[in-house]
C-alpha cells in the first residue's frame, strides 16, 4: 500500500499533545490498512477550515456499511464480525481516536 500526503503544515499549524497525535495517526492508518482493496492508495491530507482544521484519511478498500456508521467510534465495536475475525485488534482503535481528539479540546 502507498501513502500519499496532501498536507501542508505551513498552512495548518496544530496545537496540541503531539504523542496523542501520532497515536492518532497510527491508529487510522492501522485501520484503512485492514482491509485494502488491491494495493491501493491511503491518501492523508488537511485544509483550513476556520478556525479548525480538518484532517481527513481516504482509502479504497472494502468500506464500511452505511448502517455501521453509527457505531464505529463505540468501544469493542467491530464492523461484521465474520470479516474480522482473521484480523487482529480489539475493537478500540477509533474509540482511542475519538476519546484522544476530546482529551486535546479538538473534537
Amino acid at each position: 500500500m502507498s501513502l500519499e500526503l496532501e498536507l501542508n503544515p505551513e498552512e495548518n499549524e496544530i496545537n496540541g499533545d503531539s504523542r496523542k497525535f501520532a497515536q492518532v495517526f497510527d491508529n487510522l492508518i492501522q485501520d484503512a490498512t485492514k482491509y485494502p482493496a488491491e494495493n491501493p492508495p491511503l491518501r492523508v491530507g488537511s485544509h483550513q477550515a476556520d478556525p479548525e482544521i480538518l484532517i481527513w484519511f481516504e482509502d479504497n478498500g472494502i468500506g464500511i456499511p452505511e448502517s455501521e456508521l453509527p457505531r464505529i467510534f463505540e468501544r469493542f465495536y467491530r464492523v461484521e464480525k465474520g470479516r474480522s475475525r482473521d484480523k487482529r485488534g480489539t475493537g478500540l482503535g477509533l474509540s482511542i481516536v475519538t476519546e484522544s481528539f476530546y482529551c486535546m479540546e479538538a473534537a
